[in-house]
């Protein structure tokens, strides 16, 4: 039984899936069609049609013709397969019902349902196209086909394709009516739908029709005029949108206004209104009744009975009673009253408030609405009940005890949490009060923010052993240097002082505090750990030796020393831990060290005496002065200073020796040892090796300087001073030597060097000043001669002028006896000579009268001339050779020369310059030869060919002889003729050319027979020749004989014309180029006939009543001019017409709901809504079913209730929409200010700005900016005193332009570009700000380091002083005097001593110019009048400050 029941079940589903396949129509996205004359019996109603060829607009009308044709034959077997499929159903129906009867039946029926099932099967394989292999309907696999979930997907498949075909026909319907072919969401394709389809396409044939008569109307069917498609498109449009808005205009309709709750509050009666939406045309959607959907109905009598016995319940919040600010409520019930307006209209209104009303509240509210005021006045923000309720937060690991809270437990690292405790700050309830009210708001006083918990968590909480910027254990220490130790304080660093809940009903944010006063109470452990540790390891008190008394000195200083930082704000990022500096003494000595210095120097000491002769300068006599200890020396022997310095102070080695203070030395000397950080130094523990005493170097007074005397005499040492004598010049005025002489000076005579002992303990071997003594060569070196350059020579040129300017300087030199100064040898001292070349008639003897004649002796056609090479001779020339050549220079000899074998008095011969003359021949040179005359030996002819060789090269006398020798009877042209002069027989001996152009010119070759035979063959004349060709031929007018299409007429009789004559073209006036075509026809006005058509009423689908129209055709008398005219001709045609207007059969209205919306799931947005459209696809029509009661029928169950209070409306296009709640989402996080503000880098104008940005929270990285502002911290705070910087996202920024020695206030703030995005969203009771500010931050810039300060070296009083000046930019040669060096001056200030007023210092200031180093030069000038230049300083005035007391007397 049960496998009986299963292949029923098996055959139904059979049947259905035949079924869905005769529903099937296949089309194409860019309208296709095509029709074939072979279908199938039973499915092929869709499968090949309407899918290959494009439809264009072609201008072929036998296409037109067989697309209509087409077109009928798949619509008739469309309608023949239909009614088929219809039989086959009502069978299957009859058979399924046979098998409900009985068992026995049953089985009888199985078996003729498997009978059937493979009828079915092979009908199935048949009408897909499986039995030949070649499937259709978009099936891909044949093995598929009996599978009901893969037929549905081709089912699916299908009716998308109909679905494109049908929008594509109402793409093509080109008319003033809206109803085109309805296109059903829902796919419910019946048999009317597919006669509508039908009618639209015998109408889209209709059309068509119209247009091939048009096409045939027209002259040539090959040429579709479409200039005016645009004008007649917008015509189109025109007339579309008039129709549009005068539709139903006579109709009224009663309008309706309903509340929030779907009560209709007033009816009233107007026009239906249309709108016309032209981008939509020509969809049927493009003209929209009633666009506003406010014709409710169309159809009763206006009353007030809607009014009658109608109650609301208003809700109201409570303002009296025990219950204040408006978290409570209460309710009543009111009813209606009826106002009659007019006779067409009236409404309803609610009797509120009234009397007994308990508010003032203008309109009614349900109770839902007026819970969530109730819940907003509670939970919100604003009013009595403060700030907007949040969640409630607290911590572990803490104690709190007068107001604040501290880490509780011992750990080395403390950590605190801060995590969720439940619950709200205050929360509302719908509870019942004793005075008939409901609502309680109820608050929680003890509810701490997540904000502040987070900051006590973060304030009492250490995240990293190695970092310790936040709370960390306290330590400290006891006893000092090498008896320090720790000391664990057992407490923390920092508490937190705790908020409190506060009138507006919020916890408010404590502080974050230090427990202690200062750093020293709270020590980090790195921090005391280091300090023991160093203190405690190679560790001494520091001890120094007393000179002046011989003793050794207790200092209180020590080796090691180390400095803790000052504060808590000094642990920073850089340094985590906050460990302190630990530093060495650079000079401390033990105390073992200084006894033994003490030791050596005070027994057996001696004076010693030293001669230096290392060089002339430093070669003296010196008495134990100034001495340094080479560690080096192999002998611990003394090294002496090269010079004696009497100012400044010096170190020996040993000691140092202050200004005023000089020691002797003596034979014994402690070497110190500086650096007492080394390691040998430290672990050393006896210094007795440190004591030497010198062997040599320690004579007497006496010895040294006899050793000095016979050192700075000798001839290996002294030297004659030189200096220059008289100078010699050339004839140009240029200095070429100079002679030399002794240079004697006071003491010295004419040598450098002397003795100098004035009875002092320094005397000197000293010699003249730097430059004071030059020997021969210095001498010569100090002066240069003017040497004339070498200039380039090119013998190609006509002339080589030189000028005086290419010269250089180069260094003179001793001549061969020493007695002068000359130039080198490679040096030319008198300028380069200058040339030129000229052409003469005679190569034996240059004579200037010769100049520009040509030698033509021989009796030869071309001559010959000599080229001669001119040298210039006087200095005029010499100095400007291009201001002398002119002929009467040219025939001066003083002037110019040629080139000869002596050398130029006043001049350098170019060494590339040499005497020949030149032979010059030309035969292309007009100016080398004799020449024959252009007139006596000359003829003119006439030539056609541009060779001029007509006639055997003699041409023709006149141009007429030339046109009747040269012109051909196939020419109808003009050609080109040259009038040449051509040489006589008897002049062929002179030089001239044989033929000269005189000029070019057109001539007429027009033969009558040539032009005539290219007028009939091309109509034109434009080849010029005629070679072959037939007559051009076209068809004459209303016979299509064949005739010429061109007519010739000469201009003259003869054969040779002036002219080309006339050409005629007949097409158009006589004939025809192509076959002229049959005549057009005739549009006669059709018929209307009086039997109508209607499908079947329960089937109908927006159908309208049709009509059966008539006409008959017949051709037109010469239209197009020329056209095949058929008197017999006679063309009955017939169509089914759709009233433009009318009832519709009965119908169901029809449509489909879409899918739900997506759900909000941004933050706080509460709980969104989501929402469902039913589009209205078939309008009710005829007492069928209404739109409202099929779109909730289609819902389920659980949200049919979303219906309730809905309108129906009954027009295609229009909508029902519903809503409902999705899940609530969570809440928005604010964004973060930036912290962790660092300075670095801090000098007097700049310093580094670095921070943490922090989280954005919820919103968006692009909506986020950032600014760095600054100011002086005295400034007050208002928005003029800051300096705003915009950033982009970094973490550092270099702030420049800061004013010395200042203090600054820094600050980085986050701004939030875009919060109209989060508009009415939720940030967990908060709000969202435009900016979000960091802590100030506090710091200061240095002053300005001082001004350089120099000292003049101590010469004698005798010297006179002079200052000079320049920028550091300027050359040498800017150097000035300075005169007026007083205080105040822009470019420095001087400073003095004595009577003498000589200048030992200076200082330098700021000017407002000095935009660069400046330069001084301080400058001595010697009694016999000798200028010394000292050493340049460079003074930097840009960025320091002056001292006042740089500048003493």
């Amino acid at each position: 039984m049960n496998y009986n029941v299963f292949l029923v079940l098996i055959a139904i589903a059979v049947l259905y899936v035949v079924y869905a396949l005769s529903k099937k129509k296949s089309s194409d996205k860019s309208v296709k069609e095509h029709f074939d004359t072979t279908y199938d019996a039973n499915m092929n109603l869709v499968a090949d049609s309407l899918l290959s060829d494009t439809v264009t607009i072609e201008d072929s009308p036998a296409y037109w013709r067989r697309l209509n044709s087409n077109l009928v034959n798949s619509n008739t077997v469309l309608q023949s397969e239909i009614e088929t499929l219809n039989y086959e159903l009502e069978q299957v129906s009859i058979l399924i019902g046979q098998y409900t009867s009985s068992n026995a039946t049953l089985t009888v029926s199985i078996t003729n349902l498997e009978d059937l099932n493979s009828n079915l099967i092979d009908h199935i394989n048949r009408v897909s196209g499986c039995q030949d292999d070649y499937p259709k309907y978009g099936i891909s696999n044949c093995d598929s086909i009996f599978d009901v979930n893969t037929l549905g997907t081709y089912k699916t498949t299908m009716e998308r394709n109909i679905s494109e075909l049908i929008t594509s026909i109402n793409n093509m319907l080109v008319h003033d009516k809206y109803d085109e072919v309805p296109l059903s969401n829902n796919f419910d394709i019946d048999v009317d739908t597919i006669t509508g389809v039908i009618d639209k396409i015998n109408d889209v044939k209709r059309r068509y029709n119209n247009l091939f008569n048009d096409l045939s109307n027209l002259p040539s069917n090959s040429n579709l005029e479409t200039s005016d498609w645009a004008t007649t498109a917008s015509t189109i449009m025109t007339e579309a949108q008039s129709n549009c808005l005068a539709r139903d205009q006579t109709r009224t309709c009663i309008y309706a206004e309903s509340n929030t709750d779907g009560e209709v509050t007033r009816y009233f009666t107007s026009n239906m209104e249309h709108t016309f939406c032209n981008e939509r045309w020509p969809s049927e959607f493009s003209c929209i009744k009633d666009p506003e959907d406010l014709c409710a109905f169309k159809d009763g009598i206006l009353s007030s009975s809607n009014c009658d016995g109608r109650q609301s319940t208003c809700y109201d919040l409570f303002n009296g009673g025990t219950k204040d600010g408006q978290i409570a409520y209460n309710s009543a019930s009111y009813g209606y009253t009826s106002t009659q307006l007019s006779n067409d209209e009236w409404k309803c209104e609610l009797k509120y408030p009234d009397a007994n009303s308990i508010s003032d509240l203008s309109a009614c509210e349900n109770e839902s609405y007026i819970q969530g005021s109730a819940l907003a006045n509670c939970e919100g923000n604003g009013g009595q009940w403060g700030v907007t309720s949040y969640a409630c937060f607290g911590n572990s690991n803490i104690d709190e005890s007068g107001g604040y809270a501290t880490y509780n437990g011992s750990e080395e690292m403390p950590s605190v949490s801060s995590q969720s405790s439940g619950g709200q700050s205050k929360t509302w309830s719908a509870q019942s009060n004793a005075d008939g009210s409901i609502g309680q708001c109820s608050v929680n006083s003890n509810c701490r923010t997540e904000t502040e918990t987070s900051d006590m968590a973060t304030c009492l909480s250490q995240t990293d052993l190695n970092d310790y910027r936040n709370n960390y254990r306290c330590y400290g220490t006891t006893g000092a240097n090498t008896g320090i130790s720790k000391v664990d304080n057992s407490n923390y660093k920092n508490k937190y002082q705790l908020g409190s809940f506060n009138s507006d009903n919020e916890w408010s944010t404590g502080s974050c505090r230090q427990a202690h006063s200062n750093y020293s109470e709270c020590r980090t452990k790195p921090d005391v750990e280091t300090e023991v540790a160093w203190k405690n390891s190679n560790n001494w008190q520091c001890h120094t030796y007393n000179s002046g008394t011989g003793s050794v000195v207790t200092t209180n200083e020590w080796n090691k020393n180390y400095e803790r930082i000052g504060e808590f704000g000094d642990i920073t990022e850089s340094n985590p831990t906050g460990i302190g500096v630990s530093t060495t003494s650079s000079n401390c000595r033990k105390e073992e060290d200084v006894e033994a210095q003490r030791n050596c120097l005070n027994t057996n000491q001696h004076d010693c005496w030293k001669v230096q002769t290392s060089n002339l300068t430093n070669s003296n006599v010196i008495r134990n002065y100034n001495r340094k200890w080479n560690s080096n020396d192999i002998n611990n022997e003394l090294d002496w200073f090269n010079e004696f310095i009497t100012t400044s102070p010096h170190v020996d080695g040993m000691k140092t020796y202050g200004s005023g203070s000089i020691e002797t030395i003596q034979n014994k000397h402690y070497t110190v040892i500086d650096d007492t950080t080394s390691d040998d130094y430290v672990n050393k523990t006896s210094f007795e090796s440190n004591c030497s005493e010198m062997s040599s170097n320690c004579e007497t007074r006496q010895s040294a300087i006899s050793n000095l005397t016979a050192y700075c005499l000798s001839n290996d040492v002294r030297s004659n001073c030189y200096k220059m004598g008289q100078a010699s010049s050339n004839q140009f005025g240029d200095q070429v030597s100079w002679s030399i002489v002794y240079d004697s000076r006071g003491r010295f005579g004419q040598y450098n060097t002397r003795v100098n002992d004035e009875g002092s303990n320094y005397i000197k071997c000293i010699k003249r000043g730097e430059g004071q003594c030059s020997t021969q060569s210095t001498v010569c070196e100090g002066q240069s001669n003017k040497c004339y350059l070498q200039p380039s020579y090119n013998s190609n040129n006509s002339n080589n002028f030189f000028d005086m300017s290419s010269n250089q300087y180069e260094t003179s030199r001793v001549d061969t006896n020493g007695s002068n100064c000359v130039a080198p040898n490679s040096c030319i001292t008198l300028p380069y000579c200058s040339y030129m070349t000229v052409d003469t008639s005679s190569g034996s003897n240059y004579f200037s009268g010769t100049i520009g004649g040509t030698d033509c002796s021989g009796n030869v056609n071309y001559g010959k001339k000599y080229r001669w090479t001119l040298e210039s001779v006087s200095k005029d020339v010499v100095s400007n050779p291009s201001g002398y050549t002119d002929e009467s220079n040219l025939m001066n000899s003083n002037m110019w020369k040629p080139i000869e074998m002596t050398d130029p008095p006043n001049c350098t011969r170019h060494p590339e310059v040499t005497s020949n003359v030149v032979t010059l021949t030309n035969e292309n040179d007009d100016s080398y030869k004799c020449a024959c005359d252009s007139n006596s030996d000359y003829d003119v002819r006439y030539f056609r060919n541009s060779g001029y060789t007509d006639n055997g090269s003699n041409g023709y006398s006149t141009v007429n002889h030339l046109r009747n020798a040269t012109c051909s009877n196939n020419e109808c042209t003009q050609v080109t003729y040259y009038k040449v002069k051509v040489k006589k027989d008897e002049s062929y001996g002179c030089i001239g050319s044989n033929q000269i152009l005189l000029q070019s010119s057109n001539m007429n070759c027009y033969n009558k027979t040539a032009c005539s035979n290219l007028c009939l063959a091309n109509g034109n004349f434009s080849d010029g020749v005629y070679n072959e060709g037939i007559a051009s031929t076209c068809h004459e007018h209303g016979t299509n004989v064949t005739i010429n299409r061109y007519t010739y007429a000469a201009n003259v009789s003869s054969s040779l014309m002036t002219a080309t004559g006339t050409c005629t073209d007949l097409v158009d006036t006589s004939c025809s180029s192509n076959l002229n075509p049959p005549c057009g026809y005739d549009a006669p006005v059709w018929t209307e006939g009086t039997d109508t058509i209607c499908p079947n009423p329960a089937a109908a689908r927006n159908t309208l009543k049709k009509t059966t129209w008539s006409r008959t055709v017949r051709q037109v008398v010469n239209s197009p001019t020329g056209c095949i005219f058929d008197s017999s001709y006679s063309n009955y045609q017939t169509k089914e017409q759709t009233a433009s207007s009318g009832e519709y059969c009965p119908q169901d209205c029809k449509g489909r709901w879409g899918d739900w919306t997506n759900c909000d799931i941004r933050c706080g947005m509460g709980t969104p809504t989501q929402t469902n459209t039913f589009n209205i696809t078939q309008q009710a029509r005829g007492g069928g079913s209404n739109c409202l009661d099929v779109a909730k029928d289609r819902l389920p169950d659980t949200d049919k209730n979303l219906m309730n209070g809905k309108i129906d409306k009954n027009t295609v296009g229009r909508t029902f929409v519903i809503e409902k709640d999705c899940s609530p989402t969570t809440e928005c996080i604010l964004p973060q200010a930036p912290s962790d503000i660092i300075v670095s880098d801090i000098n007097h104008n700049s310093a580094t700005i670095s921070w943490s940005n922090n989280s954005n929270g919820s919103v968006h990285i692009n909506d986020v900016s950032y600014e760095l502002r600054y100011k002086i911290a005295s400034d007050p705070d208002t928005d003029t005193s800051w300096t705003d910087i915009n950033i982009n996202e970094i973490h550092e920024y270099d702030l420049t332009g800061l004013e010395p020695n200042s203090s600054y206030q820094v600050q980085v703030v986050k701004k939030v570009e875009n919060t109209l995005v989060f508009e009415g969203r939720s940030f967990g009771g908060e709000t969202l700000s435009n900016e979000y500010a960091s802590e100030m931050y506090n710091f200061d810039t240095p002053d300005l380091p001082e001004c350089v300060r120099k000292s003049l070296p101590g010469l004698s009083f005798h010297y006179e002083y002079k200052w000079y000046k320049k920028k550091a930019n300027e050359p040498d040669s800017s150097y000035v005097s300075i005169d007026d060096m007083l205080f105040g001056n822009p470019y420095g200030t001087l400073a003095w001593r004595g009577e003498q007023t000589s200048y030992t210092s200076y200082a330098f200031r700021k000017d407002a110019d000095s935009t660069s180093y400046q330069h001084f030069v301080l400058c001595t000038e010697d009694p016999d009048g000798t200028t010394v230049k000292m050493e340049p300083v460079f003074v930097n005035t840009n960025n320091c400050r002056i001292k006042t007391d740089h500048i003493r007397t």
